[in-house]
């Protein structure tokens, strides 16, 4: 299949060669996250590729591994923090786990030669952290290059950031997304998209409101459709059901899971809430709160449409203002876990410059929190409790 970044392959990879930072910027459905790994893997480098979502990864080591013609786990693995798909034979690795991107990529016995970040646009607190020791490692002399994806990018702020980086922009997409005017609510929508015979894909903020909904379709609207749910917490098999071809209208209703680097290839409409449960902290205490989307998110969101054929966009977010792009989450959340994080392969959050830079007191206090655990020698270094603590899938909090 023509995928419109191909255009742009001895482009991409001769700015890639030249220099130690490329930034990208293609639209979605370009191939951006599909192609460029491969672009490089077939040059001959050895890449591990940054995904911030478990679903994302898996979903583009597989189509990158079938397009290879091999079985995930040898030439193309996978790794996350539950799961390693993965052997002697891996020269191109997705990973959503930042602490396995840091060793890999900053060890003394690292394997790789590029660490590809995609999906930059979503800032979570591995992404800052990866940037920032990306950035630091290009000051030290250290032999790695550094490619940087998204299709919403502040890139020229990001470019200045390493130093002028040059940016390709890849434009275009192979088909067409159009807006259309919303109705009385995302179930009427959704319900006359399924009488069309349309598959459609349902953005809402959490599980309570995917249940809400699926009960509503179910009860009220009577649909004879498939509808299924999508967020992090299914299990792998639960999620692939919303990638299968059925003999009637599908409809998925999701959290931001769904919103960046998969392709479910028969979507033709996206229904956009607008809204998504976000993590910051309030009163001293990191909870999730319902916050609007940026417009940088609604356009990742418009874009899981459109993949393989014309694709309709109806945008339900609240009225008002809103972001360009989202707040990083570095900004308003407690560092505790990526503060540890960083201690583990050898940094400290004070000597690291980070592209949004946090606030001082939450970095004083993220330390002084770990102190205080037993998780930091007062020096800094992790402890042997701190050790375990930074492997397991819970908050220091």
């Amino acid at each position: 299949m023509y995928l419109p970044i191909t255009k742009q392959r001895d482009r991409i990879m001769q700015t890639i060669l030249d220099n130690s930072v490329t930034i990208i910027v293609a639209e979605t459905g370009s191939g951006k996250s599909t192609q460029v790994p491969r672009y490089l893997l077939d040059y001959g480098f050895r890449v591990v590729v940054a995904q911030p979502r478990r679903l994302a990864a898996f979903s583009v080591a597989e189509f990158v591994a079938a397009e290879y013609g091999e079985s995930l786990g040898e030439t193309i693995g996978v790794r996350t923090r539950d799961d390693k798909l993965s052997s002697a034979k891996t020269r191109l690795l997705f990973a959503t786990d930042g602490l396995v991107v840091m060793r890999e990529l900053m060890g003394h016995n690292s394997h790789f030669d590029v660490l590809v970040i995609d999906e930059v646009h979503e800032w979570n607190t591995h992404i800052e952290a990866l940037i920032a020791l990306a950035h630091r490692a290009i000051i030290e002399g250290h032999q790695i290059k550094i490619v940087i994806m998204s299709a919403t990018l502040d890139a020229a702020r990001l470019s200045e950031y390493f130093d002028d980086a040059p940016v390709v922009t890849v434009t275009g997409r192979n088909h067409l997304v159009k807006k259309i005017k919303k109705g009385a609510s995302i179930a009427h929508d959704a319900n006359a998209l399924l009488k069309q015979g349309k598959n459609v894909l349902v953005f809402v903020p959490g599980k309570r409101e995917i249940q809400q909904l699926m009960e509503e379709l179910n009860s009220e609207h009577r649909i004879d459709a498939v509808i299924l749910p999508l967020h992090a917490e299914l299990d792998a098999r639960k999620q692939q059901r919303c990638f299968k071809h059925y003999d009637r209208p599908k409809c998925i209703i999701a959290t931001s899971v769904a919103q960046t680097s998969i392709t479910i290839d028969d979507i033709d409409a996206v229904i956009d809430s607008g809204l998504e449960n976000r993590a910051y902290v309030e009163g001293g205490v990191t909870g999730l709160y319902e916050a609007v989307i940026s417009l940088a998110d609604a356009e990742q969101r418009r874009g899981r449409a459109g993949r393989t054929k014309l694709g309709y966009y109806i945008d339900h977010a609240p009225e008002g203002d809103r972001h360009e792009y989202p707040i990083p989450a570095i900004m308003c959340t407690k560092l505790e876990q990526i503060a540890l994080k960083l201690a583990m392969v050898g940094h400290r959050m004070y000597d690291i410059i980070f592209f949004h830079q946090p606030p001082e007191y939450l970095v004083r206090d993220a330390e002084r929190t770990l102190q205080a655990l037993g998780c930091l020698s007062p020096s800094g270094k992790v402890t042997k409790k701190g050790g375990r603590i930074a492997l397991l899938p819970i908050s220091v909090e």
